[in-house]
């Protein structure tokens, strides 16, 4: 008699529920630190606004043929942008894979690197397509009249976002050290930031000048949000807006390449590996029974579990030589009295880009 074996359905790019736990874990975490992050992001391109487009706007009236202040107000929309995704990007995403290893844990469950970039990005673009509309929000209080087109502000903070972030987790993905983010900070953004066209228009500039700022992203979205607020101009603002999803489109592929690499050439702690699986597993297995709760999710649903004394080759074991089930107690189950048990995942589970070939889930 024939049997016949179901095969397991083969993983793709960039699943759903993978993105869907990341975004989660981003969610949750940003939950306890949203007011700085908000303040600092929002707070700074307000003081430019205030501070260039009355101290300027005292000296100009009109540049461009707009109001100083609501010239320097829509242009100051990119600058939000950039600050909410360049630099959280960046230094965030150093922070978590050199000295908390939340990456080395999350690539830990059935997420790969490119999965883990692309959740990264999209949860730092959105947060720039909401930070990015506060300026504008201010120059209208100081007189800029509202218009439809500004409810596209938001796509364009979004479009433009997402290619700083990728920019962002890009640099982190090659920088050594935060000494390293100086030459980016100091050579690469903030020349682009004043060369945006953001404080006075590129036709003054020399020739030179302007053709650097026409392939200026920040250019294109300083343009875009002031076509928004005073009228688009047809396939000129369409093509500016191909070429805002180029850039994130190229940044994107670059990040990814960058994690990777970074990932084969630097390995996990000699003393400690930190399975930081808080949120992940529950969106991934549908067969999992799911939290009701951020609460229940954080503390009996899933534990964070300390492997201790586990070098990256314990984690490369063929299937073959690996245990079954490894049987620990975490720091959290210690305090809960909670059991921690840490299994191998089925090989329908496993994706490439993963910490070896074993990779864990905590079972409940």
């Amino acid at each position: 008699m024939a049997v016949t074996t179901a095969r397991a359905p083969r993983l793709g790019r960039l699943e759903r529920p993978a993105l869907t736990g990341v975004l989660v874990r981003e969610v949750v975490n940003f939950s306890s630190f949203w007011r700085s992050s908000t303040f600092s992001s929002t707070v700074e391109p307000t003081i430019y606004l205030l501070a260039f487009g009355f101290g300027f706007g005292s000296l100009v009236s009109r540049i461009g043929g707009y109001d100083y202040v609501q010239f320097v107000g829509t242009g100051t929309v990119a600058t939000a942008v950039l600050f909410s995704s360049a630099f959280p990007a960046m230094f965030g995403t150093f922070v978590k894979y050199q000295f908390q290893r939340t990456y080395d844990a999350i690539l830990a469950a059935p997420v790969d690197t490119e999965e883990l970039v692309t959740a990264e990005a999209l949860w730092i673009a959105t947060r720039a397509g909401v930070y990015g509309c506060v300026p504008l929000l201010v120059a209208m209080a100081f007189g800029l009249d509202p218009a439809w087109g500004m409810l596209a502000v938001p796509l364009i903070a979004w479009t433009a976002g997402f290619g700083w972030a990728c920019f962002g987790i890009m640099v982190a993905g090659f920088a050594k050290s935060f000494e390293n983010f100086n030459y980016v900070v100091s050579a690469v953004l903030t020349p682009l930031f004043l060369v945006a066209g953001t404080f006075f228009p590129l036709s003054q500039l020399p020739r030179w000048a302007q053709v650097l700022g026409e392939v200026n992203p920040l250019h294109h979205c300083v343009e875009l949000v002031r076509h928004a607020a005073f009228g688009f101009d047809g396939w000129t603002d369409l093509a500016r807006l191909g070429a805002l999803a180029a850039f994130g489109l190229v940044m994107w592929r670059i990040a990814i390449h960058a994690r990777r690499a970074r990932a084969r050439t630097s390995g996990m702690p000699k003393t400690t590996v930190t399975a930081y699986l808080t949120t992940i597993w529950p969106s991934m297995n549908s067969s999992e029974p799911k939290a009701t709760s951020r609460k229940t999710a954080l503390s009996s649903g899933t534990l964070t579990a300390f492997v201790a004394t586990t070098r990256r080759a314990s984690c490369t074991r063929s299937r073959s030589q690996a245990p079954k089930e490894l049987s620990i107690v975490s720091e959290t189950a210690k305090a809960t009295r909670l059991p921690a048990t840490i299994r191998q995942v089925p090989a329908s589970r496993s994706k490439s880009g993963s910490s070896g070939d074993m990779t864990f889930r905590i079972a409940r």
